[in-house]
């Protein structure tokens, strides 16, 4: 992992993340990088590099090869939110295909059920945007890149000890 995931790596564990770290980098699945061909080389570094990565309470985490490939014991999958968009558009086909234009567009990196079901996505400019429950597919800017993101999680972690 570069220097600088490293870093905020250690600095999420020291704010009270349970961080468990890959024995091997952990290749993310082939369909999701067809899928998210933009995806950027840091996300997929931190995430093929950690087994799991969340908040305390567990009512946040990072999503990790393992959430990816359905193998990391969440009772959530990591396109749980998409998903469930799909099931309320029930049959209507242009609804169905404006919610996967958007999923196409936006990367789950993070879930969260506190207070509510809420996500952190990258975008495929690289933003990581912050969107809740009941319209997914409604988001707002959260940070210019994933390092941003990270120190945010600290910082917001920080306000809560």
């Amino acid at each position: 992992m570069t220097a600088e995931l490293e870093r905020l790596v250690l600095l999420l564990s020291a704010h009270g993340w349970i961080i468990q770290r890959s024995p091997a980098p952990l290749p993310l699945p082939e369909e999701l990088k067809l899928r998210y061909p933009w995806l950027s080389p840091e996300v997929e570094e931190f995430a093929t590099h950690l087994g799991e990565a969340c908040r305390g309470d567990e009512k946040l985490w990072l999503l990790t090869s393992l959430d990816f490939r359905g193998q990391s014991g969440y009772a959530f999958a990591w396109n749980e939110w998409e998903r469930l968009s799909i099931e309320s558009a029930q049959d209507d086909a242009e609804w169905i295909a404006n919610i996967r234009a958007f999923w196409d567009d936006h990367l789950p990196i993070a879930l969260s059920v506190d207070g509510g079901y809420e996500y952190y996505a990258l975008r495929s400019d690289h933003t990581i945007v912050c969107g809740r429950e009941p319209e997914f597919e409604e988001t707002a800017d959260f940070a210019h890149s994933f390092a941003e993101f990270l120190e945010k999680l600290v910082v917001l972690g920080a306000r809560e000890e």
